[in-house]
């Protein structure tokens, strides 16, 4: 059985939940991937940060790389904390 015909013989109910379903998971996994963004954005001015306060970090592409990478990893972190600290308070 194929995909289209198993789509096909659904009823117009299931589908429109199974549509309405996709749509909010993909909603969510845009939510948090646009606050993984964020936190590599901030994470970014971290070095233009310590260069203005005359601290001897170079401001090259590598080190803003590693630094949103570091943002990024932060946040899976931090979510993954706290999955941990809502699955184990109840």
């Amino acid at each position: 059985m194929s995909f289209l015909t198993w789509v096909s013989s659904l009823d117009p109910l299931t589908l429109g939940i199974l549509i309405i379903l996709c749509l909010i998971i993909a909603f969510k996994i845009f939510q948090y991937l646009f606050k993984a963004l964020t936190f590599g954005l901030a994470f970014a001015l971290i070095p233009l940060g310590l260069k203005w306060l005359g601290l001897q970090v170079p401001v090259d592409l590598p080190t803003v790389l590693f630094f949103i990478l570091l943002g990024i990893l932060t946040c899976f972190f931090y979510s993954f904390i706290s999955f941990l600290a809502r699955v184990f308070r109840k």
